[in-house]
């Protein structure tokens, strides 16, 4: 019995010394499976022109580099555009030699470079030039996007944000006049928004809101204005004067004094700072009593 037992247990041994490493390689190939390739690359989208006026053509630089010692097989590639203010979306979807596949409308791509391929993509960079015709787009702000994907996993990096400004009625194309862009001074302008989210003493008002101020650099007040918004039988409102303005680069910070009201209660004194990012075009303000986010503006146009 003692010969029968100790030759089961070198049995024993011996399978678990050869099924120990198979799985540890299993898990291996799993851990790498499901973490997919994260760190394993970078994405870079770059516009040549990031101020259009329609019918313009912009061109992008889009690249996808490969790690050192990574590999792996890319399904395919999607530039995005994305506006809010008007609420469109642009999916162009390509492979990864360039080929379109869909969603692309008034877009040509050429790709430049190309990393090695066998079993998947192995260390390299895909590059492509990708020039956009703005004519038959809306006018508006657009973020742009950079996505591949892998086994049904997509990776996305945001890329240049583009403003394309609209015609006039004779069919030229104006100064993008409708849109700040980063640097401008803000002074002496009209200022109108739309959207974004208020939150007023605990209620929320998501839609309807507006926004319309002016900004003086001469005489005796720096401008007024207000912000509006309806929920249900609830109206917000919000009137100002603009007191001081701090115009940096980047972004502006618009100091007011006003009171606001909520339905048929009392107007409650309030000052507050409104922050105009030039970068994304939105306007935001947070205060202990009320809040505002992303809301989309536009600047001086009548036709915008």
């Amino acid at each position: 019995m003692i010969g029968v037992k100790k030759g089961l247990d070198l049995k024993r041994d011996s399978i678990l010394t050869k099924v120990f490493p198979i799985i540890i390689t299993f898990a291996v190939m799993l851990l790498i499976f499901f973490s997919g390739p994260a760190e394993a690359y970078s994405l870079s989208l770059l516009a040549s022109d990031q101020n259009l006026n329609l019918g313009d053509s912009v061109d992008f630089v889009a690249s996808l580099k490969i790690d050192n010692n990574e590999f792996f097989d890319i399904d395919y590639l999607v530039l995005k555009l994305k506006s809010t203010n008007p609420n469109v979306e642009t999916d162009c979807k390509f492979s990864p030699n360039g080929t379109i596949i869909s969603g692309c409308s008034g877009i040509n791509i050429v790709q430049i470079s190309s990393a090695p391929y066998g079993y998947g993509y192995k260390p390299g960079t895909l590059k492509y030039n990708i020039t956009l015709n703005t004519t038959g787009y809306a006018s508006g702000r657009y973020k742009t996007y950079l996505d591949f994907v892998v086994q049904n996993q997509t990776f996305e990096k945001s890329g240049d944000i583009i403003i394309i400004g609209p015609k006039n009625s004779g069919g030229k194309t104006t100064q993008n006049s409708c849109y700040l862009s980063v640097g401008e001074p803000i002074m002496d302008k009209n200022i109108r928004g739309r959207e974004g989210i208020i939150s007023a003493n605990g209620t929320v008002f998501d839609t309807n809101n507006k926004l319309s101020m002016s900004i003086r650099s001469k005489g005796a007040t720096r401008g007024s204005g207000s912000i509006t918004s309806q929920k249900n039988r609830d109206r917000f409102s919000y009137t100002f004067k603009v007191k001081s303005v701090e115009d940096n680069y980047n972004q502006a910070f618009i100091h007011l004094t006003g009171s606001y009201k909520i339905g048929t209660k009392k107007a409650v004194p309030l000052d507050t700072t409104l922050i105009i990012d030039k970068k994304t075009g939105q306007a935001s303000l947070n205060s202990t009593e009320i809040s505002l986010s992303g809301m989309n503006l536009v600047f001086n146009g009548k036709g915008c």
